[in-house]
């Protein structure tokens, strides 16, 4: 039960932050992006105009207000920000599979327990002469063994997918993290020279 109850928390943790680092940062055009913390900044387009409007801690400036070097700048960063998520959408689709094969796996511990619990009470529910009991003890024993052995091989895939699982999400989050904190600071530059 407590591997069933780490695979969907890892599953769900991952999934999570996943999600929330993609709509928190979106590099495309005619999306909201907002990053909040001690800052806040909200980046959009109005009625689809091909104008970006932006609000840097209240204040606001839209695209066409912009340098040709601070543009140049905001592109930069929203160039990085969208090869990041094209990445994480390319693993989304081993994101899948592994979370599937996980949930797989999961379903098979879980019918490998019920297996051991069912022995047990099919041996506790029989009223049995000493012999019987030796004997369905014998029979139970090799059961138990088998499907245990069979449990920890499916805990071992189980422990082989999650950190596969692992692996993917945080080197795709932490690369769309350092990407949406440099957009943060060209944004909160932008907007103090401005001024």
């Amino acid at each position: 039960m407590k591997n069933s109850t780490k695979l969907f928390t890892s599953i769900f943790t991952c999934g999570a932050i996943t999600l929330g680092y993609l709509s928190s940062v979106s590099a495309h055009e005619g999306s909201h992006i907002i990053v909040s913390g001690d800052d806040t900044i909200r980046v959009y387009q109005k009625n689809n105009n091909g104008n970006t409007n932006y609000v840097v801690n209240g204040k606001e400036f839209t695209w066409n207000d912009l340098s040709e070097d601070q543009q140049s700048r905001i592109k930069a960063v929203e160039s990085k920000l969208a090869i990041a998520e094209k990445k994480l959408a390319k693993q989304e689709i081993a994101i899948k599979k592994i979370t599937s094969q996980m949930e797989e796996k999961a379903e098979l511990l879980e019918k490998e327990a019920r297996k051991i619990e069912q022995a047990f009470v099919k041996v506790s529910k029989h009223k049995m002469n000493f012999n019987d009991l030796e004997k369905a003890m014998r029979e139970l024993e090799l059961s138990t063994r088998a499907n245990e052995i069979a449990l920890r091989a499916k805990e071992l895939e189980l422990d082989k997918l999650d950190d596969k699982l692992e692996a993917i999400d945080l080197s795709m989050v932490e690369e769309i993290e350092q990407h949406a904190d440099e957009y943060e600071a060209v944004l909160m530059e932008i907007a103090k020279e401005l001024d």
